[in-house]
């Protein structure tokens, strides 16, 4: 887990990319449980922090996510989903909200391969796969791209920064395909504008998006 009292846990991106990189080699899924409930060492994370596991593991490739713990395991134990009593904490509404997000990207991901996972954060760094092509310069932001079923392709970001939101432009080269975002609330797909043929990516802190062509 991620999330200690005093600090974060290195790893955690270094893992996830051995998971990825094992799982397309055996053509299977992987799934991540991540950390919801304070214990030992652990701190509770916070709603954006919780967002963060989410979105990272599905701009890794991930396709299912959990959390532990749904019920709290023990007198002893800190705030769960449900408490040892059956009693619903703040944390139920969190990861409610959380849920929701993740299930409107991964109903398009789930059945899309993971082709190219980049850490962005160093000015100008570029990724190409195939005829594609992601640039942008500014934010810790991870990007993930993915092959759709039939032509379709997803670019997925993720902020790497659980505190603040970011700000860029990106190119992307989508071969003159229409760009469209995913409206994560309403499930929609709408078009997107471009700014001096850039688009214009705005994330929360933690928050991920979904772009396809």
């Amino acid at each position: 887990y991620h999330f200690l009292n005093k600090s974060d846990r290195p790893g955690f991106f270094s893992n996830l990319a051995v998971v990825r990189r094992e799982a397309l080699k055996a053509n299977v899924p992987f799934w991540q449980i991540a950390l919801l409930i304070n214990h030992f060492d652990y701190r509770m994370p916070t709603e954006a922090e919780k967002r963060w596991e989410a979105m990272q593991t599905l701009a890794y490739g991930g396709k299912g996510f959990m959390y532990f713990t749904y019920w709290q395991p023990g007198k002893d134990w800190g705030t769960a989903i449900i408490q040892l009593d059956g009693t619903r904490t703040h944390q139920y509404d969190e990861v409610k909200r959380i849920n929701r997000d993740v299930q409107a990207i991964g109903k398009h991901l789930l059945k899309a391969t993971s082709t190219a996972v980049v850490d962005y954060g160093q000015p100008g760094y570029t990724i190409n796969t195939g005829n594609d092509a992601v640039r942008f310069e500014g934010p810790h932001v991870t990007a993930g791209l993915f092959n759709g079923p039939g032509e379709t392709r997803y670019a997925m970001f993720a902020n790497r920064d659980y505190r603040n939101a970011a700000t860029t432009a990106v190119t992307l080269n989508t071969g003159g395909r229409k760009l469209q975002l995913l409206n994560k609330q309403t499930g929609e797909w709408a078009d997107v504008a471009l700014a001096d043929g850039k688009v214009p990516l705005k994330l929360a802190a933690g928050d991920g998006e979904l772009y396809r062509w």
